[in-house]
């Protein structure tokens, strides 16, 4: 028992951000969710939206005229639009790279792709771990550097970095 409880709470998520790119990766299992981070809003007829897709499969809502279909991840200077889309979007990803109906606690990394030039200022940074533990996270590092191994990953030494 207490080792499944463990794997909740001391599992790694590495997740790497693109505009049009999301992947994330559980560095036990090497299970990874790597679609394009897309999310569909509709009415539920109450005046309450609702998420009906998210990545890929949003896609198939695109024509749909009752339903929104954004990528929170896209825009001309930042890695980030939509603050709230972007959380519900890692959360899902990280879920699915769990296969679980229990809802983990990962150390998650945080590794943005692109738009780095001159690199991240402290509220990049700041949104970047919000979105992680708004998703569940347990403790988030933000890491700009090359593409990290999955073979080797240590998130200690990440966070004492």
């Amino acid at each position: 028992m207490f080792e499944f409880i463990k794997k909740w709470f001391s599992s790694v998520v590495y997740i790497q951000i693109w505009s049009n790119r999301i992947k994330v990766l559980n560095c036990e299992t090497k299970l990874v969710f790597d679609e394009e981070p897309l999310i569909a809003i509709k009415d539920n007829g109450k005046g309450k939206k609702i998420i009906v897709a998210i990545g890929n499969s949003a896609k198939s809502y695109r024509h749909d005229p009752l339903a929104e279909v954004s990528n929170p991840f896209l825009h001309p200077r930042m890695l980030f639009n939509d603050f709230v889309s972007a959380e519900k979007i890692i959360q899902y990803a990280i879920m699915q790279v769990y296969k679980s109906r229990f809802k983990p606690s990962p150390k998650v990394i945080m590794h943005p792709r692109e738009k780095l030039d001159g690199g991240i200022n402290y509220i990049e940074v700041r949104a970047f771990k919000e979105m992680a533990y708004g998703a569940g996270a347990l403790e988030v590092v933000v890491y700009t550097g090359a593409e990290l191994s999955m073979y080797n990953l240590n998130f200690k030494e990440l966070a004492d970095s």
